[in-house]
């Protein structure tokens, strides 16, 4: 009797788990109903608890010439999500006593140009270097990026910076200039490419075997998901590139790769197997004063989302969007990999956590993730905007701008898509802004004629000085 009473209760509690994994399994493809089609892009899930992965599903299409779907397998371009592994392999190289984080960069990269301050490989990893964004340089320039850029014409361009943005450990400021040097690092020091030193030390002790550091563009990537936009017919095209720059971002990988690299916070098996590894990993840096950088750890974010502790990063690139939360405390992850410029990895993902963790959550009112935009600059009424005509260059970077007038406007003509052809809004005597991120502000010779202009771009670059021609 005892036995019948225990296997009626054991079938019970199997039935009332399927009737679970159901439920959740109806709930999440309801997140993702706008991708779960043969006629778009989309992404692929993957949903971590207790060490197992609990859901796993792919939505939407991986190649439209092949008619090829998404699924758990398929590899995905992540973006910055890549850096986290580049701050490891640093960490390994630590751990081996191969290098030290307070070591000054110039130690290992002799082609940067003396800077007033030393900048070390502890400020590389937790953004407070001070360098100005290569990514954004060359925006401004007329590098693009979507084409094959080699390793050395980056490290000529970051070379030809003469200033740092603010005193190093002074600020906390993205800067994706940093995670490529901490590659170049990397490379130095082991004696390995990048791509081989991350495989030996990272991707084989964890058997991730379909990621890859992507430094080449022509090589193959089985089962890859292509990258997409929308067109103005409300249809797709395929995003070209050759970007095979590696450090900033340049890995491709797979939900389930990620899932292993995942587990391995709890159960560390890289290097020498110690949690301290891990612990280090996890340690947000600090700046000059004691406070905290950001909440910024070896590229992953610290932070507090619906009362639980989250750590986190996004990546983005092209049409690929990916996001990578863990929740520790929680024992849970949540891991999405996008091929659609205009697809929310980060959004997507956080809703199947609060479906997942609802009951350990404490949900704030009217949150949004959304970027704030600061449109509190003043009216100013332009006088004289043919005395900001004329042609600028700078030695700092490949570009040329040319000031014009049009309809009593002024705007900027460049081989910049970013910048071409965009009105100069005046906020104030010599002062101009373009969308709001982009700043000019004019310099006047003892004559009171405008001689140059030092552009400002929000985030990654302060005090670039052109010089009219």
């Amino acid at each position: 009797m005892k036995t019948l009473i225990k296997q009626t209760t054991i079938c019970i509690l199997f039935s009332l788990s399927q009737l679970l994994a159901q439920d959740y399994n109806i709930q999440i493809d309801s997140i993702f109903q706008a991708y779960n089609s043969d006629s778009t892009p989309g992404c692929a899930i993957a949903v971590v608890k207790d060490g197992k992965i609990v859901y796993k599903k792919g939505y939407g299409v991986a190649d439209f010439e092949h008619n090829i779907p998404i699924t758990p397998q398929s590899v995905f371009y992540i973006g910055s999500v890549s850096k986290q592994f580049v701050a490891a392999c640093t960490a390994l190289l630590e751990e081996e006593g191969k290098l030290s984080f307070d070591d000054e960069i110039h130690k290992y990269i002799p082609e940067l140009p003396s800077y007033p301050y030393p900048v070390t490989i502890r400020q590389l990893i937790h953004h407070t270097s001070g360098l100005r964004d290569y990514l954004d340089l060359g925006f401004l320039g007329e590098i693009d990026w979507y084409d094959y850029v080699s390793k050395q014409e980056i490290i000529n361009l970051i070379a030809r910076q003469e200033k740092l943005n603010f005193k190093p450990g002074d600020q906390h400021s993205y800067c994706n200039t940093g995670y490529f040097l901490l590659a170049l690092v990397v490379e130095r020091v082991s004696g390995l490419a990048f791509k081989d030193y991350a495989k030996k030390y990272i991707f084989d002790p964890l058997k991730m075997t379909s990621s890859h550091f992507h430094d080449d563009p022509f090589h193959i990537i089985p089962n890859r998901a292509w990258s997409y936009q929308e067109n103005e017919n409300g249809g797709y095209k395929f995003i070209v590139w050759r970007f095979s720059a590696v450090g900033s971002g340049g890995l491709y990988s797979t939900v389930e790769d990620l899932y292993k690299w995942d587990q391995n916070f709890y159960h560390n098996i890289l290097g020498k197997g110690r949690k301290a590894f891990i612990d280090t990993l996890e340690k947000p840096g600090r700046l000059n004063d004691g406070s905290a950088a950001g909440n910024y750890a070896f590229a992953m974010v610290n932070e507090t989302y619906n009362g639980l502790k989250i750590i986190n990063h996004t990546g983005s690139m092209g049409g690929y969007r990916a996001y990578y939360a863990r929740f520790p405390e929680e024992n849970f992850s949540v891991i999405t990999l996008g091929n659609l410029s205009s697809f929310n990895a980060k959004a997507m993902s956080r809703k199947v956590a609060d479906l997942f963790l609802a009951g350990r959550m404490t949900f704030a009112k009217n949150e949004k993730d959304i970027r704030e935009t600061d449109n509190s600059y003043k009216d100013y009424q332009l006088t004289a905007p043919e005395e900001y005509k004329g042609n600028f260059y700078t030695s700092e970077l490949p570009a040329n701008y040319e000031i014009k007038i049009k309809n009593d406007d002024l705007f900027v003509s460049a081989q910049s898509e970013f910048v071409d052809n965009k009105i100069l809004v005046p906020t104030d005597k010599d002062r101009f802004l373009i969308d709001n991120w982009l700043e000019f502000v004019f310099i006047r010779n003892q004559s009171g004629k405008v001689s140059g202009f030092v552009l400002n771009m929000k985030g990654g670059i302060q005090d670039i000085v052109f010089v009219k021609k």
